[in-house]
């Protein structure tokens, strides 16, 4: 069972590890607001690797069945949201730029927690990624075992968290560092690199 929980902690870090939406989105909320934001953000992005990881180590053929027959559909609405992030956060560091008291925008830490969730649990490529990785790692779970389904889950948000919670805090320590300017052109920039990743998700869908 522990070898089982190491197995899957290392896929949750394999599939976590390349730099994506979620983790700038992570990222980018650590830096425009706080720490706690990133975290939330984090954690619903690692809830989402567990019930991916989950659907691939038990092969639940009916979920993925569905998430084939919607992939577009998810694509395109992924596209939308990451898009739409992306202009919203340049949108508010222009604000900050032009106010002569800028003011840290603020959200729900239970909105950014669901926000990524549903970010990451849309992406068809998210169950495929685990899929690859259980099978390069020699993952095979006995869906009539509770203990191996929860070896395998608890060892993928581990695995999750530790990667993004990492980006959390060096963002963190970022925030403090910079100057406002430079911190200013991060903050744009990671919104420029949501926006772009958003228009080329979304326009997969059209070829």
């Amino acid at each position: 069972m522990t070898l089982l929980f190491l197995q899957a902690l290392l896929a949750g870090l394999i599939v976590a590890i390349p730099i994506g939406p979620v983790p700038l989105v992570c990222v980018q909320r650590t830096l425009l607001r706080s720490r706690r934001a990133g975290v939330a953000s984090v954690l619903g992005g690692t809830v989402a690797h567990g019930v991916c990881g989950a659907i691939a180590a038990l092969g639940i053929a009916s979920l993925e069945g569905w998430l084939a027959q919607h992939q577009i559909l998810l694509v395109l609405a992924g596209g939308v949201v990451l898009t739409a992030v992306g202009v919203l956060q340049w949108r508010a560091v222009r604000q900050q730029r032009s106010s002569e008291s800028p003011r840290v925008p603020r959200g729900g830490y239970l909105g950014d927690a669901f926000s990524i969730f549903t970010l990451t649990a849309a992406n068809p490529g998210t169950v495929i990624s685990f899929g690859a990785a259980f099978a390069a790692l020699g993952i095979f779970v006995n869906p009539a075992d509770p203990g191996e389904l929860l070896a395998v889950t608890g060892g993928l948000l581990m695995g999750a968290t530790a990667w993004w919670a990492t980006l959390v805090v060096a963002a963190e320590r970022l925030r403090q560092r910079l100057a406002p300017a430079a911190l200013g052109r991060v903050q744009s920039a990671t919104g420029g690199a949501l926006t772009v990743l958003g228009i080329a998700a979304a326009s997969t869908t059209l070829f």
